[in-house]
């Protein structure tokens, strides 16, 4: 159930993110913006 809850909230904060890559200019600075983030609410979530 746990899991079910944390992938939700994750596919919430992904889809916030990659909405708020298309407000970036999309180059490399861009995408390293949007990636680390995500990367981060990722681990954080499922290797706690």
């Amino acid at each position: 159930m746990w899991l079910l809850i944390k992938l939700a909230i994750w596919l919430v904060a992904s889809t916030a993110i990659i909405l708020l890559l298309f407000f970036t200019p999309m180059n490399v600075l861009g995408a390293i913006i949007g990636l680390f983030p995500s990367y981060l609410i990722f681990s954080t979530l499922f290797f706690e």
